[in-house]
């Protein structure tokens, strides 16, 4: 429901003020992305790896590389899930913001229909 001008000025001043709080209540949960959040750390995560490859092979020898990439392709693939784990969590909370911010616009903005 599309929320104009007109519509808006005809609440009382309270009811105004109560229902942007509301509305800037419920836009204020978890701003944040999760998905986001998550793909940034493996991306990090990849870099500092690929950093290290050069140079722990030229100091300690293709042992240590190995063996350092065992547990690097764990976190790797930890990661990925809870960036995908993150976005469907995104997604969720998209839907159900929306869900509440249309029930928000519904209780304060009921059309009346006259017989």
């Amino acid at each position: 429901m599309e929320i104009n001008k007109k519509r808006f000025d005809k609440l009382k001043q309270l009811d105004r003020i109560e229902f942007r709080q509301k509305k800037d209540r419920i836009n204020a949960w978890q701003e944040d992305s999760w998905g986001l959040m998550f793909g940034f750390m493996l991306i990090c995560a990849t870099a500092i790896y690929l950093l290290l490859i050069p140079q722990s092979y030229n100091a300690f020898g293709m042992e240590f590389l190995q063996s350092l990439s065992a547990p690097f392709n764990f976190l790797v693939m930890f990661l990925v899930a809870l960036t995908v784990g993150g976005f469907g969590v995104d997604i969720l909370l998209h839907s159900v913001r929306s869900k509440a911010l249309k029930e928000l616009e519904e209780e304060y903005f009921k059309l009346e229909v006259k017989k």
